[in-house]
């Protein structure tokens, strides 16, 4: 029996065909605008590569440092809430107070809260004030955060808060938490 017979293909049939490289702007994007004899590196140069290179590193650190940035923000606000901080210690609030003043023409509500964060004492106020009477005055509080002792207060933090309105009162004010174990609160009817 005869063997079939395998052709073999000759170079001369090959046909090689031409490579073909990514196409390349002429002028690369950072150059557009710029005069002709500036100094500008064109496409296929090593210091072309190296530009493109070095932007394309810088936007991938960009990106991954706010992915990580984000995740680690989201992820310690998550451990904040879920689990108890062992150096600020449990908020205690007072009953709210009233205090009224020029026979009950004005007044304020108002709720201290304390805590400890890392050994330092907090404190901080929440208040609604009212104005009762059209007569021309309106109401203002004065808050005051500090150190409280036997001749006063060391104020740590100072604001005043007013309000005009006679058909409701006003919306909850919160002073945030501030230095100090004692909130001063005054109220007084202001002509205005």
């Amino acid at each position: 029996m005869q063997q079939p017979r395998v052709e073999q293909p000759s170079l001369s049939r090959v046909t090689a065909r031409p490579v073909r490289w990514p196409t390349v702007p002429a002028v690369p994007p950072f150059c557009k605008g710029r005069h002709t004899r500036t100094r500008c590196p064109g496409p296929r140069t090593k210091e072309f590569e190296t530009i493109t290179n070095v932007r394309i590193r810088i936007a991938v650190s960009c990106a991954t440092l706010a992915a990580v940035a984000g995740i680690a923000a989201t992820s310690a606000e998550a451990a904040a809430a879920a689990t108890p901080n062992s150096a600020a210690s449990a908020v205690t609030c007072s009953k709210w107070k009233s205090i009224s003043a020029d026979q009950n023409s004005v007044g304020v509500r108002y709720m201290e809260c304390d805590r400890k964060v890392g050994g330092k004492q907090r404190t901080s106020a929440a208040l609604y004030i009212w104005d009762n009477k059209t007569d021309g005055k309106y109401a203002r509080v004065n808050v005051a955060t500090g150190y409280a002792h036997w001749n006063g207060l060391d104020q740590t933090w100072f604001r005043y808060y007013s309000w005009t309105s006679t058909r409701h009162h006003s919306p909850k004010y919160e002073t945030g938490w501030h230095s100090g174990n004692d909130v001063e609160v005054l109220i007084k009817a202001v002509r205005g």
